[in-house]
Parts: structure tokens; sequence; C-alpha cells
């Protein structure tokens, strides 16, 4: 098999060479014809790129531009850019195995897996820039921020002392003020005069509150923002 730089000579065989020699150059040029074929193609036909580690794809000199290679260090392919040195660009997954994201859709795209772990289902994203939890919290989104009244139970459970003022006695005097002037000495006109006198009473109100927490405590992921360089 040929190796690179696959440059057959063409001026051979010479058309006043000796047909003893044509077989061997004949030969040399289907080699190198099968050399280019299967530089980058199988047998089969398949595309058959080289797959190779890092050091020793930039070892090789021999790359052109549009060349393409798998580098199995990086776990992607590398496309040359230009040569003199030669520049690559990397091109494969940008995320490596595990990461999480998150996803505005039903159904992530293809190699991605749903996570649908309970901690997961009905929860709020809490932001941190310390160390992620991952997760926390008892009270359901839902629940926690639904429309909800007030109850007694939610009462602080405490006694108010109120001081009022209570009626306990009413006395009231109707004076005669004079007679009419002429006949019958009836009264012609009565003043009325009251007094109150009250006491004073504590009287307790107890509110019958239990002081049952309302549940506030949300269920929540932490995630952190990061910017990719």
């Amino acid at each position: 098999m040929s190796s690179p730089p696959f440059t057959p000579n063409e001026t051979l065989p010479e058309d006043t060479g000796v047909v003893s020699i044509f077989p061997n150059q004949e030969r040399t040029f289907r080699e190198i014809i099968e050399s280019w074929l299967l530089f980058e193609h199988s047998n089969t036909g398949h595309h058959e790129f080289t797959a190779d580690s890092t050091v020793n794809i930039d070892g090789d000199s021999t790359w052109v531009v549009g060349s393409v290679a798998y580098d199995t260090t990086l776990g992607k392919f590398r496309f040359v850019t230009s040569i003199g040195p030669v520049t690559w660009l990397s091109i494969g997954p940008e995320f490596p195995t595990g990461t999480k994201m998150l996803f505005g859709q039903t159904t992530p795209p293809a190699g991605w897996t749903k996570v649908t772990d309970a901690a997961y289902q009905d929860a709020a994203i809490r932001c941190t820039t310390g160390t992620v939890g991952p997760t926390g919290g008892t009270a359901a989104f839902e629940t926690a921020f639904a429309a909800r009244t007030v109850a007694q139970a939610n009462l602080p459970s405490v006694n108010l002392a109120l001081s009022e003022t209570v009626v306990t006695s009413l006395t009231v005097s109707l004076p005669s003020q004079g007679t009419a002037s002429g006949s019958g000495g009836g009264p012609v006109c009565v003043l009325s005069t009251a007094s109150v006198t009250g006491n004073e009473t504590a009287v307790t109100a107890a509110l019958g509150g239990s002081g049952t927490a309302m549940d506030f405590d949300v269920k929540f992921v932490d995630v952190v923002l990061a910017t990719k360089a």
C-alpha cells in the first residue's frame, strides 16, 4: 500500500518503453488509486476518517486545508482551516456527559434525558452563588402560592385583656318646679336630672388561634448561572 503523498508519475511507462516494464508501472498506478480511495473510505464505499489521539494528529505534518480527523482524546472531529502551521477547528459535542440544562419544551432535544425525580416536580428554581443543593423545601409550588384565606388556626394563641366601663346604677330625680298661674295647682315644668355611676371591669377575650404555621416552605431546585467563554 502506498503512503502519502500520493503522486503517481504520469510519464511512465513511456510510449517507447518496452513492454516488460509496463506491468510494474500499471500495478504502481493501481496501488496509488486504491490508496486514494481507501484514505477516507473503506472498501464498502463508506467514509472512514482517520481516528487517533491529539498527540498523534498534531504530530502529523501532512495535513492540508479541508482535512478531517476524529480526535479520540477530545471526542470531537477536527477540521483543518489553514496550514503553516496547521490550524484546527473542533467540531463535536459542546457539553460533557452529565451536564444539566434547562429547556423550555416538554421533550428535550435528542441526546438529552429528561429528569423525572419527584423532588423536581412542581418546584421553583432558586439561583445560588454557593454549592448546589440540589433540592430542598417541602411545599409544592402550586400549593404554597395558591389563592388562600388566613384561617383561625393560623392566628397566634393569645388572650387580650380589655378595660371597659360598665353601667351598674342609674338615679333619676324629678323635682317639681312651681305651679301654673290661674287655677289647678298642677306642675307647670318638670326638670329631670340623672347621674350615672360606673365601675371598671376587666374583660378577657380569647382569639381562639392555635398558632399553626402557614407552610410557605416552597420546594426548590438549585441552579447556577454560567457564561461560556
